[in-house]
């Protein structure tokens, strides 16, 4: 696909963002064996990692690669707002890394005055997703809703609705609200809202809008279905100890919607992946994340999950091995064929990391762990790094 309108580029700067944060993260592994760099605090460093993840990775990529594919399906001209505002959104993404990484949410001093500049930053980026979505209603006005855009259409309200948990989370910090259950609450809000509907719906849509069509009733049933359960899905993110159980049931009535529903998009697509080995191992990871979620819908698997610290482990089949599977598989096929080799080595990467955040659980035997464990996990970190550097440099030789 010819891209007038530099969306390509500002995808590899999204992936720059990618590496950066990996390397980000590879610190939190590397910390125990050689300890952290000075002047840098674990906190800071995990929040520095998650936050460049989210604004600066994931949200620029999807919203390039939903700029590109809307032209392509509604017939119209790549629209020069979502564009810009895409590129926006990626320098404000990457505007967030310096404050978190050196203060957290801390306040930093300046003058007489105590700034909450990270929270400030995380705010911007909120208010450009905003104006992305108002952008994308104008381009998207009047035109037939095919199966990818009703995807995308559901997403960005998602978007919206995960913004107010981190609004939210702000206001009760303004009010110094310390209660355990609405501070994790709002905080899994965002967190959970934004990754299960944002990011999912979102390229889902884009699966749909570059493989081949098949079984389309059966993808729009189970997007349905995730659409009712997600309003409330994020609290099964919150912990048990928390969580009232009449509210916990209906959060699990929400999870078994969003996993079936799921897995009825699995089913949908699988077929369409037989000749994409990239995007066949990202379907195949929303389909363990679909069942891992059904499974902790259960407050007995949940607590049992909880105590073996699969939280991590979750998180990272969702957002490294279907997320960014999904994203670098989609780039590929919309813009840079050539660099299939470095989408296959992300494939092999991604599956090396799980196997070694898996090593640090309880599933993995105390008897058989030690140094070695640690080391494993260390190097495994940067082996995403590794993959998305050969992408990016591929991909920037055939641009030119």
């Amino acid at each position: 696909m010819t891209d007038h309108s530099g969306l390509g580029r500002l995808w590899l700067g999204a992936l720059a963002a990618f590496i950066l944060a990996g390397v980000t993260g590879s610190l939190l592994r590397w910390s125990p064996l050689v300890g952290m760099p000075a002047g840098l605090r674990w906190d800071n460093v995990r929040h520095a990692h998650s936050h460049t993840m989210y604004f600066a990775w994931v949200t620029p990529a999807l919203m390039a690669l939903i700029s590109v594919h809307l032209s392509t399906l509604t017939g119209q001209p790549i629209s020069k707002r979502m564009a810009r505002i895409s590129l926006v959104t990626l320098i404000l993404g990457f505007l967030t890394f310096p404050p978190f990484l050196l203060y957290g949410y801390a306040p930093v001093t300046i003058g007489n005055a105590r700034i909450p500049v990270s929270n400030i930053m995380a705010s911007l980026n909120i208010l450009a997703w905003y104006a992305y979505i108002v952008a994308y209603r104008r381009a998207t006005r009047g035109v037939d809703r095919s199966l990818p855009l009703h995807f995308w259409d559901a997403a960005l309200a998602f978007m919206v609705v995960a913004s107010l948990g981190a609004w939210a989370r702000a206001a009760l910090a303004a009010m110094r609200v310390q209660q355990p259950f609405w501070t994790e609450a709002t905080v899994m809000l965002f967190l959970g809202t934004f990754s299960d509907g944002w990011f999912v719906l979102a390229l889902l849509g884009i699966a749909h809008a570059l493989l081949p069509r098949s079984r389309e009733a059966i993808a729009a049933i189970g997007r349905n279905l995730m659409i009712v359960g997600l309003p409330v899905v994020f609290l099964l993110g919150v912990s048990m100890q928390y969580m009232p159980l009449g509210l916990r049931l209906i959060a699990g009535i929400g999870g078994m919607f969003v996993a079936i529903g799921t897995l009825f998009n699995v089913w949908a697509l699988w077929p369409a992946t037989e000749k994409h080995l990239p995007w066949r191992m990202a379907i195949f990871f929303l389909g363990v994340k679909a069942v891992a979620q059904w499974l902790a819908t259960s407050p007995a698997v949940a607590l049992w999950a909880e105590s073996v610290g699969l939280r991590i482990p979750y998180l990272h089949v969702l957002l490294l091995g279907f997320v960014t599977l999904g994203l670098v598989a989609a780039a590929a096929m919309t813009w840079w064929p050539q660099t299939e080799i470095g989408v296959r080595w992300m494939v092999g990467a991604v599956w090396v990391m799980i196997v070694s955040l898996l090593l640090l659980t309880g599933l993995w035997p105390a008897a058989w762990g030690g140094q070695w464990v640690l080391t494993f996990a260390a190097l495994a970190a940067l082996a995403p790094v590794v993959a998305g550097a050969v992408i990016l440099v591929r991909a920037a030789r055939q641009t030119g």
